[in-house]
C-alpha cells in the first residue's frame, strides 16, 4: 500500500514540519483493509475545510478531525481513497493527551522533572545540615547541564526499549556503576595511579566534580575540562535524539 501526502491549498506547510508518520498510517489502513493494494491520498487541511466537507458529504454541520472517502480501485485506477486530516484538530488532541507535537517540547519537560527532583532532595538535605554554595553560578549551570544530559540519554534509552524491563537495563548496569565509581563518595586522589587513570575515562566523574566545585569549592579535575565534556555530551545526545525522532525510531510502532 502506498500513501501520497500533500497539503490542501488553504494550509501552507509549516516551516518546522516533522516527517509524516506514513508507516504508522499504512499499518492502520492495512489493518482496516487487509490485502488491499493501491494508493491512499492523505490531504492535510484546516478545520474550516474539513467542516465544510463534513457538512456537504455527511450532512453533519460540525467540525471533525478526520474524513475518509473510499474508492473502488478498479474504477479509480488503483486509488483506494482520500483521507482528509485536520492539522489544527490533531495538534489540539495531542495537547489534550499530553503528547508532544514538536521535538522541541521533549527536552524542557524532561529537564524540569530532573530539576524538581533535585530541588526536593536539596530541601530535604537542608533539614539536616546547613547548605553553603560558594559558587552558585557553577552549581546552577552544572545542574542544568546534568539534567539536560540525563534527560536526552533517557530518551535514547526509552526509544530502544521494547518493554518496561528494558528501560532499567542502562540505569542498573551502566549508570549506577559509573556513578559509584565517579567519585561521588570519595576523592579519586585516594586511589592508586592506575585506578585514577581509569576514573578519568568516566564521564560521570566530570559532572560530579563540577557540581562538587560549585558546592564545596574543590574538584579533582579541571573545571573547564568538565564543562567542555558536559557541553559536548549534551550536543551529541541532542543531535542523536533529533536524528532518532526524524527516523521515527521507537516512536511509530
Amino acid at each position: 500500500m502506498r500513501i501520497a501526502v500533500r497539503f490542501h491549498p488553504s494550509v501552507p506547510p509549516p516551516a518546522d514540519l516533522e516527517p509524516f508518520p506514513g508507516a504508522a498510517l499504512a499499518r492502520l489502513l492495512v489493518s482496516e483493509w487487509p490485502g488491499a493494494e493501491g494508493e491512499v491520498h492523505c490531504i492535510l487541511t484546516g478545520a474550516a475545510e474539513l467542516e465544510d466537507l463534513n457538512r456537504r458529504f455527511r450532512g453533519i454541520d460540525s467540525p471533525t478531525d478526520v474524513l475518509a472517502f473510499p474508492y473502488d480501485p478498479e474504477v479509480s485506477g488503483g486509488s483506494l481513497g482520500d483521507v482528509f486530516v485536520s492539522l489544527s484538530h490533531a495538534e489540539e488532541q495531542a495537547g489534550a493527551r499530553g503528547e508532544p507535537v514538536a521535538r522541541e517540547q521533549l527536552l524542557p519537560g524532561a529537564v524540569l522533572r530532573g530539576l524538581i527532583v533535585g530541588v526536593i532532595v536539596l530541601l530535604i538535605a537542608m533539614l539536616f545540615t546547613p547548605v553553603r554554595i560558594p559558587h552558585p553560578l557553577v552549581t546552577l549551570s552544572t545542574v542544568l547541564l546534568g539534567a539536560t544530559i540525563f534527560s536526552l540519554a533517557g530518551f535514547v534509552n526509552a526509544v530502544y526499549a521494547k518493554k518496561f524491563d528494558d528501560i532499567a537495563i542502562v540505569p542498573t548496569f551502566i549508570l549506577t556503576p559509573l556513578t559509584y565509581l565517579g567519585g561521588v563518595f570519595y576523592t579519586i586522589k585516594l586511589l592508586p595511579e592506575w585506578a585514577q587513570g581509569i576514573s578519568h575515562a568516566n564521564p560521570i566523574l566530570y559532572m560530579v566534580n563540577a557540581f562538587r566545585y560549585g558546592f564545596l569549592g574543590v574538584s579533582d579535575v579541571n573545571v573547564g575540562l568538565a564543562y567542555s565534556i558536559m557541553v559536548a555530551a549534551a550536543i551529541i545526545l541532542y543531535v542523536s535524539c533529533v536524528w532518532l525522532l526524524q527516523r521515527g525510531v521507537g516512536t511509530r510502532e
